[in-house]
């Protein structure tokens, strides 16, 4: 018998936690990236906004792919089949 708990780990559910990885990695890598290109380019976070908003962008982009690419690729290999 399966219990409630043991039922949200099997392959139907593999989307659900590669999603909810993906988000709790999404904010920290961001920031990580952000301030790495921020260090980079010579600027600071009280740096005008419109120095910072390409960056912020690429950074986002930067980390949604990495995060989204991980989650997928992690819970692939450790929710059973």
């Amino acid at each position: 018998m399966v219990t409630t708990l043991q039922g949200l780990f099997t392959p139907e559910y593999r989307y659900f936690w590669a999603s909810i990885l993906a988000l709790a990695l999404f904010w920290p890598l961001y920031r990580m990236i952000l301030t790495r290109a921020l260090l980079r380019a010579g600027l600071r976070r009280d740096a005008p906004a419109v120095t910072q908003k390409p960056l912020k962008r690429r950074s986002a982009v930067i980390a949604a792919v990495i995060c989204v690419g991980f989650s997928f690729a992690y819970t692939t290999l450790v929710v059973p089949r």
